[in-house]
This record gives structure tokens, sequence and C-alpha cells, in this order.
């Protein structure tokens, strides 16, 4: 996964993450839930794709998201790589 990163001062933006260690929908779950314990995000985790989509502040740092993930026991691939995903400004 590249790493195409736009980060406004403000706003909401959408970051992609490849995620390993993902079995079951019960595996999505709980990376979904550590994330959006992080406050003022949503996400959307695929084991099919092993990818998180997150919509969150652009004020929170994709770091954080990749701490949430890997605090809840799987691996966010690419990371200290250049290839953490995509931080885009979300549309609307």
């Amino acid at each position: 996964m590249r790493t195409m990163e736009s980060r406004p001062a403000f706003g909401i933006v959408r970051t992609e993450l490849a995620v390993v260690g993902m079995n079951c929908t019960s595996c999505a779950r709980h990376v979904e839930t550590a994330l959006v314990t992080l406050g003022d995000v949503t996400a959307d985790v695929d084991i099919v794709s092993a990818t998180a989509a997150v919509t969150h502040p652009a004020t929170l740092p994709v770091a954080d998201l990749v701490a949430a993930i890997e605090d809840a026991g799987y691996v966010v691939v690419g990371e200290g790589a250049g290839a953490l995903g995509a931080a885009l400004p979300e549309a609307g």
C-alpha cells in the first residue's frame, strides 16, 4: 500500500491501513472498537482485504491509529516503510 497523505490544518481525513492478523469478523470488530475509542473516529474494517478505512480528525496522527491497532494485538504493515496508506480529505 502506498502512502498518499494530505493533512489539512483542520477537518476530517480518511486513512486506509493494511492490517495483518485478522482471521474472522470478531477480529475485525476488535480492530474497529480499538479505533473508535480514540474519539471522533469511524472505522470500516474488512477482513477480506485486510484493511481498516478510518475517518478521523486531521489533528489525530496516523501513528495513534497504528498504536491502537497494535495495542489490540494486530499488526499494521508498511509502518516505517512509507506505506501506511492514504490520508485524504473527506469529501463533504
